[in-house]
């Protein structure tokens, strides 16, 4: 599990109802799936085969819009998800 906030030490000028003070926390819970098999053809020919999948929470730089001035957040940010 991993969460976010934002703390705003001070007051932007630009955005001074969205920048000081505590932000929205943000929680993500990820998972991973990982497997493999192994397959000796003769003794010494051996053939391998992994994978898995899992999905992470965001980078934080790709949760704030713009984290040194504001509280915003991009509402298209969610779980990366890969395949391996």
């Amino acid at each position: 599990s991993t969460q976010y906030q934002r703390v705003g030490k001070f007051r932007n000028g630009s955005y001074p109802e969205n920048s000081w003070g505590d932000g929205n926390i943000y929680r993500y819970l990820g998972w991973q799936l990982k497997g493999g098999f192994n397959y000796a053809i003769t003794g010494r020919l051996r053939f391998f085969m992994n994978g898995g999948k899992y999905e992470l929470p965001p980078a934080q730089q790709n949760l704030y819009v713009n984290p040194r001035e504001n509280h915003w957040t991009n509402p298209n940010t969610g779980l990366e998800k890969h395949l391996v």
